[in-house]
This record gives structure tokens, sequence and C-alpha cells, in this order.
């Protein structure tokens, strides 16, 4: 494992470039880990947690390029094909490095767009500087008098064409069912589902639609009363094979516009867990085992996931202080 960390091994010399090529674009990652680096399938676990929580499935269902590309060890550990993988991660890290993040998470870009088409949501945001901290008044958002109307707490059920070559969108709200038409209609949401919603669309639009398999994730934030434990683990980011979730962190700390992350180890501070449900099986297709995964969240309680979270940060944060959650 040293070797195959530090690089000081080529574990692929015994073949040719074309067939070391032709290997990492066909063999799995976990299949290379266990008949080239010679690591036993107990130890490999270790390795799928950022695999899974990256992409939903673990080494199993990763070429070798696929993984490395990803971020999974070995860069070093392949001879002349380390600087064509290197090129490639670089590449998505560059990617990465782009992406801008806000401290309550996608909820800031959906409050940008909102205050974008309806200004008298909070007409002093100034936008990205501070949107976290912005007061919206919901009652704009469903004026008569506005070009654009947003509507909460209304379900679509329906969409199809008239007669008269309008939509017409049928949705419930307080339990009742409603109607509404018009010239045009842009029906954008969970494409599995759109089919029973628009149930006139060509069978070929049904299958294109049904064709995609989500991705099972389940994210946790918890907050503790005090970042002292975490403080005195001295770890950043720690890697779970085993136990529920496969990911914990400290939550990304971002000042943002009057808004301003825990600056001592004693204040309260946010713990970032993720997990990926679907199982790490050799020789199972990812659209199965995402399939397995989404069951097992849809069979987990709430309940049953807290257990799982205060069990898990206690064996990690116990020994380092008190563990004690908001709830």
């Amino acid at each position: 494992m040293i070797a195959f960390f530090g690089g000081a091994q080529d574990f692929l010399d015994d073949l040719s470039w074309t067939e070391q090529y032709d290997y990492v674009n066909s063999v799995s990652y976990n299949r290379f880990l266990v008949d080239k680096v010679g690591l036993s399938p107990e130890t490999i676990a270790m390795f799928d947690g950022h695999l899974l929580v990256l992409n939903g499935v673990s080494g199993w269902q990763h070429t070798v390029l696929e993984a490395i590309s990803a971020g999974a060890p070995g860069l070093r550990a392949m001879g002349w094909l380390t600087n064509l993988v290197d090129s490639a991660a670089a590449m998505m890290i560059d990617g990465i490095a782009e992406i801008r993040m806000f401290p309550d998470g996608n909820a800031s870009v959906a409050r940008l767009v909102v205050q974008k088409l309806i200004p008298d949501v909070a007409p002093s945001m100034q936008g990205v500087e501070d949107v976290a901290i912005a007061q919206f008044d919901y009652a704009q958002l469903d004026r008569e008098a506005q070009a654009t109307r947003l509507r909460l707490n209304s379900t679509v059920v329906g969409v199809m064409e008239t007669k008269d070559d309008t939509v017409a969108v049928e949705y419930v709200r307080d339990g009742n069912p409603v109607s509404v038409t018009a010239n045009h209609c842009v029906l954008a949401c969970y494409n599995n589902l759109i089919p029973l919603l628009c149930p006139e669309m060509s069978e070929e639009q049904k299958e294109g639609l049904g064709y995609g398999a989500r991705s099972p994730f389940v994210y946790a934030n918890v907050l503790l009363r005090s970042g002292q434990a975490f403080a005195n683990l001295d770890v950043t980011i720690t890697h779970c094979p085993y136990d529920p979730f496969q990911w914990v962190s400290s939550a990304p700390t971002m000042t943002n516009g009057g808004y301003q992350p825990p600056r001592n180890p004693s204040d309260p501070m946010a713990v970032f867990m993720m997990s990926s449900p679907t199982p790490a099986l050799e020789g199972s297709s990812a659209r199965d085992l995402y399939r397995v995964g989404r069951h097992k969240i849809y069979a987990t309680t709430f309940a049953q996931y807290e257990a799982q979270i205060r069990q898990q940060l206690q064996s990690l944060l116990g020994q380092y202080g008190c563990c004690c959650l908001y709830r």
C-alpha cells in the first residue's frame, strides 16, 4: 500500500504500452487493486468511500482511468500513463476549483433566481454579496401586477394540450384541484415523473425520460453545540468505509455578506456527512445498484438516520470531548 500511494512501483510494468492503455480503460479500479496492487478485498473498502460519495458507486463500477481521474489513489503507480491520467485529473480539479459555495448551499441559488425575477421580494438585496442573510417578503411572489408570478404549495398533477392550442396545467392547492391555462409551458421536473404528468407524449419520449437512473445519496448537516471535540480530533476530512456515512468533515466555512462562520473551536459548528447507500458489488450494473440504494433510503426512517449519526459521531469524537447534538 505504501508503494502504491508513493509511486515507488509501476504496477502495470508487465504490460505493453498498448495493453496498459486498454487495461485502464476496461478493467475496474477495484480489480486493479486486487490483481495488480495485491490488496485484499477487505482493504479495498478504504478506497471505495471517495468514489461512492462522489459518483454513487464503488470502484467495481469505475474503470481504472475513471477512478483515478476522479481523485482515487494510484496516480503515480502506472508508469508512462501517469502523465495522461494526471492531465485528465487536473482538468477535473480545475473544474471543481471554479465552484462557488454559499453558507446555506443551493438555497442561495434559488433565492438569487427568485429575486432576479421578482425584485420586490427583496428590493434591498444586492445579490451574491448578501443573499445568505437577505429577508424575503413571500407575499410578493404571487401578485397579478407582476410580470412573473411564483405560486408556492401548488403541486402539478397534469399537463395537457387543449383544443385551442393552449396548455392546461392541473395542480392541487390546499387539498383542492385547480387548473390554469397558458399559451406556452415548460415542464421541468424529475424526468421519470414527466410521462405520468403528460401522458400525451410519444412512447419514444417516455422511454427516453425513463432511461436515466438517479444516484442515491444521503447528506446530513449536523449542528454541534461546540466544535472543540472536532478540533481535538485534528482531522478535517475522515473516510469511514464501514460506517453508514462514508464521509465526515467540517462543513465548508463561508464568509458571505454579513454571514460569519464559527471562529473559535468552542463555537457551535456544522459537521457535513455524506453517504451512498449502494452496495459495493463486483459484476453488478450501476443502474441495478442505484435501485438497491434507493430502496434502502425509502426503508430508513428519520429516527434511524439520527441514531446512525449519533453513534458514528460518538465513535469518532467521543474520546475527544462530549458530542452533544442539537435536535
